[in-house]
């Protein structure tokens, strides 16, 4: 793209930080692992954060910037699935992987019970019931239509504050 080389020395030495990168569409998957082989190349360092990226990814990402350090990445060994949650992998310049799990600081940790109920009718009344106690309560569905259903049959039932949280 034009004026592409003065945007990549521009990026050259710097550390990149990429947020959410488990949002990304398989579009802008594959422009990303392009991004991270030039700016390996270029001498800088790459910060990137996720909820829950996919093994698939972060071992083709990890790989993408191995092969920009090294040239010899590809016959390295694969990386080690670790599934801890939160993780943090640093990929050092000689193509060396290491994954550590992070604890959550004491402050920070919660118990929070949480009860599978499959009928709607049951999940009405516990929701009610918690509200009339004036305690918060949280429904989860499946679909935005049964959100909808669910906060129509809770306001009927006099559930005032109710918010319905959905992608449509």
């Amino acid at each position: 793209s034009k004026l592409n080389t003065l945007r990549r020395l521009g990026l050259s030495d710097k550390v990149l930080v990429l947020d959410e990168i488990h949002a990304y569409d398989a579009y802008m998957a594959e422009e990303l692992k392009a991004l991270l082989r030039f700016h390996a190349e270029l001498g800088g360092s790459v910060i990137a954060l996720s909820a829950t990226l996919s093994t698939k990814l972060m071992s083709d990402l990890v790989d993408e910037w191995r092969y920009a350090t090294t040239q010899s990445s590809r016959l390295l060994d694969p990386v080690p699935a670790v599934t801890a949650y939160p993780l943090a992998t640093v990929v050092g310049g000689d193509g060396t992987v290491a994954s550590s799990p992070i604890d959550a600081t004491p402050w920070s940790r919660r118990s929070v019970p949480v009860r599978l109920i499959h009928g709607q009718d049951e999940a009405v009344e516990r929701l009610v019931s918690a509200c009339r106690n004036g305690a918060a309560a949280l429904g989860i569905l499946n679909t935005g239509e049964s959100g909808r259903d669910g906060g129509a049959i809770l306001r009927e039932r006099c559930v005032k504050d109710v918010m319905l949280f959905h992608a449509r």
